[in-house]
């Protein structure tokens, strides 16, 4: 029986990795159904619950596997990310130091740890990651891990050029080069597709779904999750947080369209039927996601891309665009631990040339699309959250409700990178934080300041 449930507890894992959930799922339930007290199997449950957004699941099945069995580091630092997530900062906080204990080389748990906690000396912490880091010899993927870590150490601790250093050397140790030439060509692309008659015709054709498909779109780090906190806070709106599912109907009509060419391109030679079916499904999932809100918030900020195909999608969408100092925006991606597919983030100059980038796409559809685009200043809504909420709300046609002035205190699970941001009273000090790094900067400035060809 033992070798049957370390097969299946293998077998589930294989499928999550492989982002299989329901999958996993149903492998580690019957892995628990054959051996209850099986750490791994409540442990790989949890995990594929968690991916599933079902976060009260989630915990308890953690929450099980480290009583089962309390020596296990990745069990201790999982069931942190989960207790992160749902805003139970001090519990993390004790299962991250937990697992630090158990396994004092867990790269991942100290960068994780030092999302959470602002460190301070004598805090142990501190030395532990300097030791670590001045180790070497780390594979790459953990060498990123403390380097952010250790630049978010100094950071708290003021030290500007040190902290940079650490960054600057996470980031490289990615590996991953950013492509100008590939963002330009799909600036151009989008521009010649998505004309005005264009937009304005498919636009009439798409489906009306009275604004209950709601986008929160812009640059990451630049307010898109304060943004969904405090519309999540109002009783006619439902934050669905990151959904890829606009992306992945862009990828999906190639194979719809008349002419095999892919997206943007495929998009001019895709019937309307096609997009009704489409805008139906997109539509099924937010019933699946939200419930009976009339309201569905999806936060993917790098769905600035495609607002055009929203439009085609949806006659009447609900379209955000958070906007933030360019400066503190690119500062604040360059020091997110991003993975790959944000490989733009990984350098100054590639940071500099792709808000170039979005500000150009952004800039042509406020000229071309059918619908109006609601922008939301990142500074206004931190100099005056129940002001900046007030206005938003009644753009969008609804009442206002006070809960929306201290998105802060909402217990709702965040699945983003700015979700202990969210947790805290809102705060001025991220603005202009830049400055402090002014003497680093000059390569971004210099990439945001060349003109557009």
């Amino acid at each position: 029986m033992t070798a049957t449930v370390d097969t299946l507890v293998a077998e589930a894992t294989t499928l999550h990795k492989a982002r299989d959930y329901t999958g996993a799922e149903a492998l580690s339930r019957r892995a628990i159904a054959a051996r209850p007290d099986s750490g791994g199997a409540h442990h790989i449950l949890g995990l594929a619950l968690f991916e599933q957004r079902r976060h009260d699941e989630a915990q308890a099945s953690l929450e099980t596997a480290v009583a089962l069995t309390p020596r296990q580091p990745e069990f201790h630092h999982n069931l942190g990310i989960v207790l992160s997530v749902r805003g139970q900062v001090q519990r993390a906080e004790g299962h991250l130091r937990e697992a630090i204990r158990l396994k004092p080389d867990y790269a991942e748990a100290f960068y994780n740890m030092s999302s959470i906690v602002k460190l301070r000396h004598p805090d142990p912490l501190t030395d532990q990651i300097e030791a670590l880091v001045a180790r070497g010899g780390w594979p790459d993927t953990d060498k990123v891990f403390l380097h952010f870590a250790a630049g978010k150490l100094y950071d708290d601790l003021r030290e500007t050029d040190r902290a940079f250093a650490h960054y600057q050397r996470g980031n490289a140790a990615k590996g991953v080069h950013y492509d100008p030439a590939a963002t330009e060509a799909l600036v151009r692309d989008l521009r010649q597709v998505f004309t005005p008659d264009v937009l304005s015709e498919r636009n009439a054709q798409a489906l009306t779904c009275g604004g209950r498909a709601v986008f929160i779109v812009g640059m990451p780090r630049s307010g898109t999750s304060l943004a969904e906190q405090i519309l999540s806070c109002h009783s006619a709106l439902h934050g669905a947080g990151e959904l890829g599912d606009i992306a992945a109907i862009a990828q999906t009509l190639q194979r719809h369209a008349t002419r095999d060419v892919p997206y943007p391109a495929s998009a001019a030679h895709v019937g309307e039927d096609v997009f009704r079916g489409l805008g139906r499904h997109y539509l099924k999932r937010l019933s699946e996601i939200g419930g009976t809100a009339p309201r569905v918030v999806n936060k993917m900020p790098l769905d600035f891309w495609h607002l055009g195909l929203i439009c085609c999608l949806f006659r009447d969408p609900v379209i955000l665009h958070c906007r933030r100092d360019p400066m503190d925006t690119c500062l604040s991606c360059y020091f997110q631990n991003f993975k790959p597919g944000h490989g733009f983030s990984f350098s100054l100059e590639g940071l500099g040339h792709y808000y170039r980038m979005y500000h150009t796409i952004m800039d042509f559809w406020k000229t071309v699309l059918p619908v109006p685009i609601i922008d939301v200043s990142y500074e206004a809504v931190v100099a005056d959250t129940e002001g900046a909420a007030r206005r938003i709300l009644s753009e969008m046609d609804l009442s206002w409700e006070p809960a929306c002035a201290t998105p802060h205190l909402s217990d709702r699970a965040v699945q983003t990178a700015s979700w202990w941001q969210v947790r805290q009273p809102v705060y001025r000090s991220s603005t202009k934080r830049w400055e402090k790094y002014e003497t680093h900067l000059a390569p971004l400035r210099a990439a945001l300041e060349s003109p557009v060809t």
